[in-house]
């Protein structure tokens, strides 16, 4: 795509397309092609024979571009047949070495409209083919015809941000302590479901709660930490809005794993360890376990409370013996708990001792202490067959659900019409003959593909069961779950034995290999990628607790997160919503995947969540939409698939839920929706990922039942085949078309994310200006729930994109990194126009730039004119806070 660009720009300058533009360049021409200029067009054209090598032209040229630049190039081409052009930088003298990935198009003999981008590499520095075009179906007759070229450069200005000071200062903008109760955790008894199946505290059964929580995996010092590190952590998280910390990995942390010196491996799949069975030989490394008994103790006394994923490693509580193992293979703990009653000891040992330990600076055992609000069992246990290879290890489970269901070979055999999957069946044959549950057959639709389908369901609900007594027996009386990575059907029936239901799912989550990929697309304009996919996983009768999600760096669109997973689950009325990971900070590295705590722009959107999903800015839906599912609509071949796509976009409109089995608690629906058609689900072993549709017709239906019953407004904008949602509430609207735009419309919190430079209205917010995209949000910090209109003090969010000094991609769509650069760390900048309409006339108004800590920087000059401040901001001018997404706007009230 590079070379193309590049090829284009210079046959422009070549030929004399662009006014001004004289010089001639020097032509390469192989194998029999030929170009040459027509009024108007390029050509070229191919000899009668065909040589050796592809025919191809070659531009010879040293650029006059500088590194990084991004240009963008629109024509359109057709040829007289068929044809394929594969484009190359390369050397402009033999060998012809490539300089970059070659990139392909494809021709035709109508015309068509192209357009592509290319950022100027190091790679064109030298003497280059810019590009050798070879076509590779070797014509040799024929023409291929370019026309309206045009081209453009965009301009994408980044500046310097300063992240080295990043722990909240006390009493600033950014300190949301104040708004929220700072009660120690406990205060007001255990957590609890209430009887409208939301979380609540036993002494306030009436009042919901809502858990904001920061995502902790061990920090590589955490070891080094001392108390009064322990206690400035602990006030920090307070400080920046949160109330739960999600321990994460800390299992494989006070099992000893730190201590690299000791680490082992297991060296292969099929070898297989023994770990400790009994409480007293699980071995807890005691300077490890009183830090992260202290930050416990810490972070009770501020009001945050805790959720445990009892065991989140691979290997079990091996006592620093194992510290990995292959996560693909059939010898870890996703699979052997499963089956291994070693591990399952071995998991019980170790619950028993987390639970049953006294932490000193408490004085109460973690089982007693209702500051533990939340647990998972074994964090992502799914089966998925597709991403790990479970070997034979299901084989005698997989055999006694076959002798249940068929009693005989012979039986089983007919019924599957003689094949599993595809493979054929000797007539005469044992289950022990089988082949292994496994993809693809166990993702087929065929008979085989079905049973094992079905059979996997009955492992997973089985473990739900052992889970649920093997708590009972150790005495633990909180709220766990299992099953939070994939949202396929099949895993119904084992998350409703839980009291709650957990997730985790991303946008843009990397895929590993050479080079890290990560996707470049827009949540939004899918509808809500990675939010609309949990809320098809969220039981109507319970509380839902999202335990990870994020959009994850260096996706250009992560701005999107605050807007989207804040206003969405405050709408739905979740209980909890955790951005994966480490969102609080002392100082910052170099950006990097999941290190959210660094990153300028996941800090505005957590930002934005602490005020529209804990404070409960954005109202929750009073309307639900249920999807119910039962057994035989799971086990009639879908049970590895996901709720399809279409549906679950229905959380824009109101509260939408799946039913399954008795109701814990009831609730009012006002629609029923059958699921019907389903959607395939993938990822990897770390994500998943349901396919995506742009089907609306069910959409369009909904929204008109909806209408004739009243949950919608006559009002309300919806119109799915325009791409447009709008929630019942009317504070939510969601649209698609626009490449993807939400606004929020609340009284004390008003917010847009907009792809392009246009004015909107929202409330008492207009934003004028905004030319790159970005999330805009205006909130009030009054903690008398004063309106945008009315408050004295505001903060102001405007988020776009971060990026690392000195990143280089593999490709123009920057979806492969080949570095990750240095510091400073570089924020997109802009120039953003907003009006705000007082209820009346102030005095005066000031605005100031906060650094990422809330320390004001320099002041933003206010426009009061009447009832109206204006506010213009180019954030690439700011000196002092560098293109910051944070602004304090206070406002004077008139005299009496």
């Amino acid at each position: 795509m590079r070379s193309l660009l590049l090829l284009f720009l210079l046959l422009l300058l070549s030929f004399g397309l662009l006014p001004g533009v004289a010089s001639a360049q020097e032509l390469a021409v192989h194998n029999g092609a030929s170009a040459e200029v027509v009024p108007g067009e390029i050509v070229i054209r191919f000899a009668g024979r065909k040589g050796d090598w592809p025919p191809a032209v070659g531009i010879v040229q040293k650029p006059a571009f500088s590194v990084g630049k991004k240009i963008t190039v629109t024509f359109e081409a057709r040829s007289l047949q068929a044809i394929s052009a594969r484009l190359v930088v390369s050397d402009a003298a033999p060998p012809h070495t490539h300089r970059m990935p070659a990139q392909s198009i494809q021709l035709s003999p109508e015309w068509k409209p192209f357009s592509l981008t290319y950022i100027v590499n190091a790679a064109v520095a030298a003497k280059v083919n810019l590009p050798m075009i070879a076509f590779d179906s070797f014509p040799t007759s024929g023409e291929v015809r370019l026309r309206n070229l045009k081209t453009s450069e965009i301009e994408r200005n980044w500046k310097p941000l300063d992240i080295s000071d990043l722990y909240i200062k006390p009493g600033t903008a950014l300190d949301f302590s104040p708004h929220f109760d700072q009660a120690p955790a406990g205060t007001y008894g255990r957590v609890i479901v209430n009887k409208k199946g939301e979380l609540t505290f036993a002494c306030r059964p009436d009042t919901a709660v809502r858990f904001f929580s920061v995502q902790l995996t061990p920090p590589q010092d955490f070891t080094l930490w001392t108390d009064q590190d322990i206690v400035d952590y602990a006030a920090a998280v307070s400080r920046q809005g949160y109330n739960m910390v999600r321990f994460h990995f800390f299992d494989t942390l006070i099992n000893g794993n730190y201590k690299a010196a000791a680490l082992k491996k297991a060296p292969s799949q099929t070898n297989r360890y023994t770990l400790p069975e009994k409480p007293e030989d699980i071995v807890f490394d005691a300077y490890t376990l009183s830090r992260f008994q202290l930050l416990l103790a810490e972070l009770k006394k501020r009001g945050v409370y805790w959720n445990l994923d009892f065991m989140s490693s691979f290997v079990g509580y091996s006592n620093n013996k194992i510290q990995d193992t292959p996560k693909q293979g059939c010898y870890n703990t996703k699979v052997q708990m499963y089956v291994n009653p070693n591990f399952r000891a071995n998991w019980k040992a170790a619950a028993t001792r987390l639970l049953h330990d006294v932490n000193p600076y408490t004085g109460l055992a973690m089982k007693d202490d209702p500051a533990l609000a939340l647990a998972q069992c074994l964090n992502e246990q799914e089966i998925i067959f597709e991403y790990r290879d479970y070997g034979r290890e299901f084989d005698g489970i997989w055999h006694a659900y076959l002798t249940r269901k068929y009693g005989t070979y012979h039986k089983m055999r007919e019924a599957w019409a003689g094949k599993c999957g595809v493979t054929p069946l000797p007539e005469s044959g044992a289950f022990t003959d089988l082949p292994p549950i496994a993809a693809p057959t166990v993702l087929s639709d065929t008979p085989a593909g079905h049973d094992m389908a079905q059979c996997c369901s009955q492992i997973e609900y089985e473990m739900a069961q052992w889970f649920q007594r093997t708590l009972g027996e150790i005495g633990f009386a909180g709220l766990a779950s299992n099953y939070n990575m994939r949202s396929r059907i099949g895993t119904v029936p084992a998350r409703s034995l839980f009291p709650l239901i957990t997730m985790n799912d991303y946008h843009a989550h990397p895929h590993y290999g050479p080079q890290v990929a990560v996707n470049q697309r827009s949540s939004l304009a899918e509808g809500g990628a990675s939010f609309k996919s949990q809320a098809m996983a969220r039981f109507l009768d319970r509380p839902f607790a999202n335990t990870e999600f994020g959009h994850v760096f260096w996706n250009p669109y992560r701005h999107e997160q605050g807007l989207l997973h804040g206003a969405g689950a405050a709408l739905q009325n979740w209980s909890a919503l955790t951005c994966h990971a480490g969102q609080v900070q002392d100082s910052g590295l170099t950006l990097s995947w999941f290190h959210a705590g660094d990153d300028p722009v996941i800090r505005a959107s957590e930002a934005v969540e602490a005020l529209v999903f804990r404070r409960g800015d954005v109202a929750a839906s009073p309307h639900t939409i249920e999807i119910p599912l039962n057994d035989a609509f799971i086990h009639a071949g879908r049970g590895m698939k996901a709720i399809d796509d279409e549906l679950s976009r229905l959380w824009v409109l109101c509260r939408v839920g799946i039913t399954y089995g008795p109701r814990l608690v009831d609730y009012p629906a006002v629609l029923s929706v059958s699921p019907d058609k389903m959607a395939s689900i993938g990822g990897s072993i770390w994500f998943s990922d349901v396919a995506k549709s742009d089907e609306t017709g069910r959409l369009v239906a909904i929204v008109r039942k909806l209408k004739e019953l009243l949950a919608l407004p006559a009002t309300n904008e919806s119109d799915p085949a325009a791409g447009i949602l709008q929630s019942d509430t009317g504070e939510v609207t969601l649209n698609i078309a626009s490449g993807g735009e939400i606004l929020i419309r609340t009284p004390r919190f008003e917010g847009a994310v907009l792809k392009g430079d246009r004015q909107v209205k929202l409330g008492a917010v207009t934003i004028e200006t905004c030319n790159v995209p970005a999330s805009l949000s205006v909130a009030s910090l009054d903690v008398d729930k004063t309106a945008v209109s009315d408050a004295y003090r505001l903060l102001l969010v405007i988020a776009t994109d971060a990026r690392n000094s000195n990143m280089t991609f593999a490709g123009a769509d920057e979806g492969k990194v080949v570095s990750l650069g240095t510091l400073p760390v570089l924020a997109r900048t802009g120039i953003f126009k907003l009006r705000l309409t007082r209820s009346a006339p102030p005095k005066s108004a000031t605005a100031y730039a906060l650094k990422l800590n809330g320390e004001r920087a320099e002041p933003i000059p206010v426009v009061v004119k009447g009832n109206t401040l204006s506010l213009s901001i180019d954030t690439a001018t700011l000196k002092q806070a560098g293109p910051t997404p944070f602004f304090e706007i206070i406002v004077e009230p008139a005299s009496p």
